[in-house]
């Protein structure tokens, strides 16, 4: 399944990855080529073919991101059964 890396520096960078895995670390080399005080701005690893995405930060886990990337539904913590999935809200649009 290909992700997509992308942010911005001083351009638009966008680069296909066959895992999570390679993409995170690609991130994190980038990152410390730019430097710590110079951070990414608008991180993004999306799965093209679920059309999920979630926004990265230097630390974060492959299994956080893997989890994200899973779906665009959750579950309230009270509905054990997940009967009722909600939309995540960075994929719920506002009127």
């Amino acid at each position: 399944m290909p992700y997509v890396l992308s942010f911005k520096n001083l351009d638009t960078f966008e680069k296909t990855f066959d895992t999570v895995e390679d993409a995170l670390v690609n991130y994190e080399q980038v990152q410390n080529k730019v430097g710590r005080g110079q951070e990414l701005s608008n991180v993004r690893l999306s799965d093209v073919g679920k059309k999920t995405f979630v926004d990265l930060y230097p630390g974060i886990a492959v299994k956080e991101v893997t989890d994200e990337l899973e779906s665009v539904w959750e579950w309230d913590l009270a509905d054990s059964l997940k009967i009722r999935p909600v939309l995540k809200k960075r994929y719920r649009t506002t009127t």
